[in-house]
């Protein structure tokens, strides 16, 4: 079978399909839940896997994992699982709040829809290879409580669901990833390609102070807000030192501001995400906020506590993957030679981030939904 054979039978295959995948979407997007937490959506995925005759198996706690086709050259595709906090969106579960914002299902359904095509279209014999299918968890860095007491209980080791792939193993005789993510209903199709994302580092900070009476006697106490209030001025006064290409972004918010209005506050929460485009430049972010905490404990005699945990690294796309997606869609009219924008760097961070730095992958971003 020659390749424009195979391309040709993927094709009709696919949109044959056309109307069992907007079903799946369709029903995924009335599941949403949070990360490691997605079960009928695990299930979901599970079932879609077992209809085709796959094994599957659970991995990264809720993820869910199956295999087809033969040969040493090993693909992974993935879709990811779990939702956001997004009450007012208009498919929002009305009891948690949870809605597939940043579409999700979409990315599920894709995933499930090439397994599909590919089993459809009877072509698997002609790939020297084999592709795994990866239903993977917890993409949105939410809920950082219950998953350090996911990690607590031994149900986890790390906070996102690519991180535990590769602490499992899973990922370790994959030859190349790819997944896509939505880029909105854009009008004409269009698509981002090659681009790259922020990583960042999450740090949790508790200042300790002393209480008093705020009225009778604040010469007693050591305020710890005010201590929070002027650690987050000493990064204020730090944002022109870093370069402009690294895009620097450290957000600080106070979680816990004191406990009543008459007493000097003892005790002050903030979380912080930092935010670059590299990992050498993150590291400095973090040393810069680092300073600016000790060195507001240093003015006003307060402690600290700092707490970091793992975030996302930057996400670097791979230029031959790249390359072949935008070959293809050319080649097969899917999306005009103009409308393929490339290297438009995305401001947020994603956990395939971390994958990129392992071992070659594409993320594109696909406009039409």
């Amino acid at each position: 079978m020659t390749y424009a054979e195979m391309q040709k039978k993927i094709l009709e295959s696919a949109d044959s399909l056309f109307e069992t995948f907007k079903s799946m979407a369709s029903d995924l997007l009335t599941i949403p839940e949070a990360g490691f937490f997605e079960e009928k959506t695990s299930t979901y995925v599970q079932n879609e896997f077992e209809k085709a005759g796959l094994r599957a198996r659970r991995v990264a706690h809720t993820g869910v994992k199956a295999t087809m086709g033969n040969g040493k050259y090993h693909v992974c595709i993935m879709g990811e699982l779990d939702a956001i906090f997004n009450g007012e969106h208009p498919f929002a579960n009305p009891a948690t709040g949870m809605a597939h914002a940043c579409g999700h299902n979409g990315q599920t359904t894709i995933m499930l829809g090439v397994m599909k095509t590919l089993q459809k279209a009877d072509i698997l014999d002609a790939l020297n290879g084999r592709i795994s299918f990866i239903g993977v968890p917890a993409e949105e860095c939410i809920q950082t409580d219950k998953r350090l007491e996911l990690i607590k209980l031994g149900k986890i080791k790390y906070m996102s669901g690519k991180q535990q792939l590769v602490y499992e193993g899973e990922m370790d005789d994959i030859n190349c990833c790819m997944m896509t993510h939505a880029l909105g209903n854009t009008n004409p199709l269009m698509a981002d390609v090659g681009g790259s994302s922020m990583g960042f580092s999450s740090i949790r900070v508790t200042f300790t102070g002393r209480a008093a009476h705020a009225g009778a006697a604040p010469f007693d106490g050591i305020n710890a807000l005010d201590t929070a209030m002027l650690a987050m001025m000493n990064i204020h006064a730090n944002r022109s030192t870093f370069k402009d290409d690294d895009r620097v972004r450290i957000h600080p918010i106070l979680t816990k501001g004191g406990d009543v209005v008459n007493v000097v506050p003892s005790e002050v929460t903030m979380e912080a995400q930092v935010r670059a485009m590299t990992i050498p430049a993150m590291e400095k972010a973090v040393e810069v906020l680092m300073r600016s905490v000790h060195g507001a404990c240093t003015a006003t005699g307060a402690s600290a506590i700092v707490e970091s945990y793992p975030g996302y690294l930057p996400m670097m796309q791979d230029k031959t993957l790249s390359g072949l997606f935008m070959e293809c869609a050319i080649e097969n009219d899917l999306i005009q030679k103009e409308n393929l924008r490339t290297d438009r760097d995305m401001m947020g961070s994603t956990d395939f981030g971390d994958l990129t730095q392992l071992l070659p992958t594409i993320q594109p971003l696909i406009g039409g939904v």
